[in-house]
């Protein structure tokens, strides 16, 4: 089992919107009450910026960035690493979430966590996410010729570790199950 590590609590944000909030307001209980109730969790560790916003959609990923002022101030000071709102859906993609981040994108990489998809849902993921416009591209996982910059990684490619002890970038590896549970040992 790999083992647990902590980090300070002051590297720890954790932001929800309220069920009865959610309820009580029509047009985020009519998007999606279950998604827009989500937990959405902002780290820094070894000094980079990961955010994980659950499976918040569009109009509970404003909501939250507007009704949280730690929030905002965290992604204007950026962003490093996004895990993609709801697997990285179409439906789910918040260009309000990246008016708010320093320069407008991600600085490392957007993390897609893909579903299985169901042949009769319309279960995009956007391209947006794999595009310079919205992520720097500042990772180890150039292109296969050296020169082209990885901006997405979809999690069907592997199991995605994040090695934060680089004092200038994270380094990302993309490991088979083995090998992730070896990396750790």
């Amino acid at each position: 089992m790999p083992p647990l590590r902590a980090t300070s609590d002051q590297n720890e944000f954790i932001y929800f919107i309220g069920p009865k909030k959610v309820e009580n307001d029509t047009t985020l209980s009519s998007e999606s009450y279950c998604n827009n109730i989500s937990i959405v969790v902002f780290l820094i560790i070894h000094g980079h910026r990961v955010f994980l916003p659950g499976d918040i959609q569009k109009e509970g990923m404003k909501k939250i960035i507007n009704d949280n002022y730690y929030l905002r101030n965290k992604l204007k000071g950026g962003v490093d690493v996004l895990i993609t709102p709801h697997h990285g859906l179409r439906s789910s993609f918040s260009t309000y979430l990246f008016e708010n981040m320093k320069y407008g994108k991600t600085r490392s990489l957007n993390i897609v966590s893909e579903k299985i998809n169901n042949p009769d849902e319309a279960r995009v993921v956007d391209t947006r996410y794999s595009s310079s416009e919205y992520c720097l591209g500042e990772n180890n996982l150039e292109g296969g010729n050296g020169v082209d910059k990885c901006y997405q990684i979809k999690t069907s490619r592997g199991h995605i570790v994040i090695d934060y002890y680089q004092k200038k970038h994270p380094f990302f590896h993309i490991l088979d199950i083995n090998s992730a549970i070896n990396y750790f040992l």
